[in-house]
This record gives structure tokens, C-alpha cells and sequence, in this order.
């Protein structure tokens, strides 16, 4: 790959990923945690997964109420997941460690 397709590919993420910033499930999700009643460091995480999974986010179905999970919901459970597998990490690594 060329350094200029290198540089456009970049470009081109970025571009994507300032669009998924703006979407409207993006920012209303944003909206939902900011008034979330949850300590700084949880709400930290969720708004870094947000910005790890917009685009998971914007390309999921919008299901009706008991249908599935709303989309603070599902950022909730991935939060969550991904802390216990870095928790579970840093256990295993520790323990082998010693």
C-alpha cells in the first residue's frame, strides 16, 4: 500500500468516525448516559464504549420495547463484558506471574 492510500484510509476513518459521532442514535445515547444517576468512573466507560462501538451501534436494529435490548442497554452489557475480560486478564496475568 502506497503512503497516499495509507493517508486517505486514514482520512477516511476519521471522516467516518466524526459522522457516527453525530448520528442521532450516537447522540441521544450520549444524552442517556450523561443522565445516567452512576458514579464518573462507570459513566467514563460507557461513554469510552460508545466511541469504541459507534459504529456497532448505528448498524444494529432499533428494537420495540420487549423485542430486545434498547441501545443503553446493549452498551451496558458490552461495558460490562469488556470489564471482566480485562479483569479476568490482569487475574490470569498476575497469577502466572508469580
Amino acid at each position: 500500500m502506497s503512503d497516499v492510500e495509507s493517508t486517505e484510509g486514514t482520512q477516511a476513518s476519521a471522516t467516518s468516525g466524526e459522522c457516527l459521532s453525530q448520528h442521532p442514535r450516537v447522540v441521544r445515547l450520549r444524552q442517556q448516559v450523561a443522565a445516567l444517576p452512576v458514579g464518573q468512573e462507570y459513566r467514563n466507560k460507557l461513554l469510552h464504549s460508545i466511541d469504541l462501538y459507534a459504529d456497532h451501534i448505528v448498524a444494529r436494529p432499533v428494537y420495540a420495547p420487549e423485542e430486545g435490548w434498547d441501545d443503553l442497554e446493549a452498551l451496558q452489557q458490552v461495558t460490562l463484558s469488556d470489564r471482566m475480560e480485562m479483569l479476568l486478564q490482569q487475574q490470569f496475568k498476575s497469577k502466572f506471574q508469580h
